[in-house]
């Protein structure tokens, strides 16, 4: 997963191409970055919304289940 801040876009893995997919964090309204491989799965949350589990392990609580914008 990619997380920019003012300063710089972060990279928590090794994985760096594929065409990027923006979500909204459910928890806290911030702005996800993902790579299109760095997806494993996409869950509905039955109350709305849904989870991103990704290839690491991590899952993410996002305000829908399709990206807002891929670049």
């Amino acid at each position: 997963m990619t997380y920019p801040n003012a300063i710089r876009i972060h990279h928590y893995n090794n994985v760096t191409w594929g065409p990027i997919h923006y979500y909204t964090s459910a928890v806290t309204g911030n702005r996800l970055i993902f790579r299109a491989n760095e997806i494993e799965r996409i869950a509905f949350n039955p109350l709305g919304g849904a989870y991103i589990h990704t290839v690491e392990g991590g899952i993410f609580a996002v305000q829908t289940a399709s990206p807002e914008y891929i670049a």
